[in-house]
């Protein structure tokens, strides 16, 4: 089975928020809790571009993917897999243009976070295409990832998140990962697909 990190595993959010307050000096006040994925120019960001710059800029700062909790219940429901016979493999999207040079301290800090954590976990991965690490079934906060990974024969899940709260998003959903443990475990007992 797989896993996403940010915002199915880590908080992402919250520690791209700790960041600009901490480091840039923005007011708390001025980064609402988001509702929609492209959050930026919530909080004030101009485009994408600005936003790419503060994600790698707190990635560089050696804060972005070690700084912050784990989401409830991620190191439990991954030793509960394992423990069950599941190999679990962490595969995530924590990945720049080549040119940023950030790629190696995001590959080394995400393996030391979910160790200091105690997540279990076969294999880590960083890929862009969440098909590309074959897997049975797989729990991610992006309704396209969960369509691709559908289309690859993949049972995708999404995962509640504040992004994704569009009432004709008719994807197979969980609110925790406790939940998206038991629909594994009630997989394993009657397998489906998408």
């Amino acid at each position: 089975m797989g896993f996403d990190v940010d915002e199915v595993l880590y908080p992402w959010v919250a520690t791209l928020r700790h960041h600009l307050h901490t480091s840039e000096g923005w007011p708390l006040d001025r980064m609402p809790e988001p509702t929609r994925y492209g959050f930026g120019p919530d909080w004030g960001m101009a485009d994408d571009a600005e936003f790419l710059a503060h994600a790698v800029a707190t990635a560089r700062a050696g804060l972005l993917h070690t700084y912050g909790d784990p989401l409830e219940g991620a190191a439990e429901v991954t030793h509960r897999l394992v423990d069950a016979g599941h190999t679990v493999h962490v595969v995530t999207a924590r990945r720049y243009d080549e040119s940023y040079g950030v790629n190696a301290v995001l590959a080394d800090s995400t393996r030391r976070w979910l160790e200091r954590h105690d997540i279990a976990f076969t294999t880590l991965d960083l890929e862009l295409d969440k098909t590309a690490v074959p897997t049975d079934v797989y729990l991610d906060d992006r309704p396209d990832h969960v369509d691709a990974l559908c289309a690859a024969g993949t049972r995708g899940v999404l995962m509640d998140s504040f992004h994704n709260q569009d009432p004709s998003c008719g994807r197979e959903r969980v609110h925790s990962l406790a939940e998206f443990a038991d629909l594994v475990e009630e997989m394993s007992a009657n397998p489906a697909t998408c």
